[in-house]
């Protein structure tokens, strides 16, 4: 049997395998887990690897995204911009939700502190500068330095 096989005939994941759920990032399924560029270093690292190695212009990409080109769009537009343009490179970032949060916390317009609050902003521009400076450092030689 493949694995769609065993879901359509049992209708839940194998035994021992949670099912994801419609929010997990790829970092938080333990069964995508596997080895990708920087393997072991932090997110900002992970990430500027893919990007010099793939030669990504991730403004460009995420540019897509801004409607209104406001240089912010919400968080969970943000997400999918970054995962349409890592592409197949998503799954091989690895990134847990904890690891999500990291990358955005500098970026966020406004955080929500009780429930009702608006939905957080991304300064989606910003970040991309960002990753893109980390990227063109990463790769020079050194210790650790993919």
């Amino acid at each position: 049997f493949f694995f769609g096989e065993l879901l359509l005939l049992h209708g839940t994941m194998p035994k021992g395998i949670p099912a994801p759920g419609p929010w997990d990032l790829p970092g938080d399924v333990a069964h995508l887990d596997n080895e990708g560029l920087a393997e072991g270093e932090s997110i900002w690292v992970r990430l500027a690897t893919i990007v010099r190695a793939r030669r990504l212009d991730l403004r460009l990409l995420m540019d897509a995204h801004d409607n209104h080109n406001r240089g912010m769009v919400d968080i969970n537009t943000f997400q999918r911009s970054l995962c349409y343009a890592l592409g197949e490179q998503w799954n091989e970032l690895s990134c847990t939700s904890a690891e999500f949060a990291e990358l955005t916390q500098n970026y966020l317009t406004r955080v929500p502190k009780k429930r009702g609050d608006p939905i957080p902003m991304v300064l989606w521009q910003q970040f991309t500068v960002h990753v893109q400076k980390l990227a063109d450092q990463v790769g020079e030689g050194g210790a650790g330095n993919y």
